[in-house]
């Protein structure tokens, strides 16, 4: 059920209707631009012909965030959640760091909207592949935009934040189901993982590798490659970054 949280849009078009706690006024000409832009980008890329208006509601903090959520849905979202979606509904905070760049909040709600065309494009035939799901959400919203555009920022995030001396390479178990703990770490028993991090690079090798769209559009092939993806993916980046271990 699409529940507003103001009772006028700050904007909207054909595509989007913006409620906001923020005040956006000098940018929300661009936060929608931006985002109608690349919902056709993306509904070209998913196969789909068009798709209706989708509401979206910012929030001031976290707290609020979760006091409209009681309202709309039975369950609870993990407690580090800033943004969750609906069918037709993107629920978002836009803390201060995202009002002071711009682009961040956008990557963020445009992150929501692949997951809406993803579960779309499925239509609740398959159970959700949760690390595929958030890696392309991540890998076709520009979040790890840095990432991508200097290698040198890559490999220096690779070295650190998956293979640090610390670290253990986790079963693809951890990352298929939504956790309390997904976005910080694998499990609680290591905590040494962003599910995040994993899902990203995990989606980041097929698309460097294969036809991205292949794994889109067929579960059996998602399926196929499941068991040995992460260590698929580790062994790839270890070659890359000529680091000498390699699993199994």
């Amino acid at each position: 059920m699409i529940k507003k949280l103001l009772e006028n849009p700050i904007i909207q078009n054909n595509d989007f209707a913006i409620y906001s706690e923020v005040d956006l006024e000098n940018e929300k000409k661009y936060i929608l631009k931006v985002l109608t832009d690349k919902k056709q980008e993306l509904l070209n890329y998913f196969g789909f012909q068009k798709y209706d208006k989708i509401t979206i509601n910012l929030f001031d903090n976290q707290e609020t965030y979760f006091e409209y959520l009681k309202t709309v849905r039975q369950d609870n979202p993990a407690p580090y959640s800033m943004g969750c979606f609906f069918e037709q509904e993107i629920d978002y905070v836009c803390t201060k760091e995202k009002r002071e760049n711009i682009m961040l909040l956008i990557c963020g709600l445009i992150h929501e909207c692949i997951h809406i065309f993803y579960m779309k494009l499925w239509n609740n035939k398959y159970d959700r592949v949760v690390w595929f799901d958030e890696g392309l959400a991540q890998y076709l919203s520009g979040q790890k935009y840095k990432l991508e555009v200097d290698e040198e920022f890559f490999k220096s995030w690779y070295l650190t934040n998956i293979i640090g001396q610390d670290k253990e390479i986790p079963d693809i178990s951890f990352l298929k189901q939504h956790g309390g703990n997904y976005g910080q770490f694998v499990d609680t028993i290591t905590n040494k993982y962003s599910g995040y991090a994993l899902s990203y690079l995990m989606v980041r090798y097929l698309a460097e590798n294969y036809n991205l769209s292949t794994f889109i559009n067929d579960y059996s092939k998602l399926l196929e490659i499941e068991p040995h993806i992460l260590p698929d993916t580790i062994n790839y980046y270890n070659k890359c970054f000529e680091v000498a271990h390699k699993i199994k």
